[in-house]
């Protein structure tokens, strides 16, 4: 991959590390109602398209699956505050899993790049995803957003400083190439 491409990927995905960071600080209570809305939604509209998957090949999985799939949509809408713990609970995981390779890839990252930015937002990630993991019995699901939010800054930033010393280290990796 090349490093312009590679550079860019890190911008993306910074700003949008960045931009979920914010609205999530700001704005929580419609980040965590937005996503059990679109989970509701897609489960119940998942499971109408399996029922038409049963119309057309007659297999009666497609009906278990639908009926479960709309049961479940309609019981996500009734009751938001258990799905929004939830879904807490799977952007903690993920936040370990990614933490832990971005940690690794920084450490085992190819010599010439700048691999503190992604040890660092690795680090970060991994240390308070644990905290969260072990945290706290007065600790509600609003106050970890909060610390999710807080998380996603750091992590954008940090991921847009690697693709802006990525890019420095490229040019000045290709001006050498050329001299010599």
């Amino acid at each position: 991959m090349k490093p312009s491409t590679l550079r860019w990927l890190f911008v993306m995905r910074g700003l949008f590390l960045l931009i979920f960071g914010l609205v999530a600080l700001f704005l929580p209570n419609i980040t965590i109602l937005a996503l059990v809305i679109y989970f509701g939604i897609v489960a119940i509209l998942s499971g109408l398209v399996a029922f038409v998957h049963f119309g057309m090949e007659k297999n009666w999985v497609y009906v278990f699956e639908g009926i479960l799939s709309i049961f479940l949509g309609i019981l996500v809408m009734v009751y938001p505050a258990i799905t929004a713990a939830v879904f807490v609970w799977f952007i903690v995981i993920w936040m370990l899993i990614v933490g832990m390779m971005m940690f690794v890839s920084g450490v085992a990252g190819p010599k010439g790049m700048p691999r503190a930015m992604l040890i660092i937002s690795g680090a970060v990630l991994l240390l308070l995803s644990i905290f969260l993991i072990v945290q706290p019995i007065w600790m509600k699901t609003l106050e970890i957003l909060y610390f999710i939010g807080a998380l996603s800054i750091i992590s954008g930033i940090c991921m847009l400083l690697f693709a802006v010393f990525a890019n420095k280290e490229t040019v000045i990796e290709e001006k050498v190439s050329e001299e010599e």
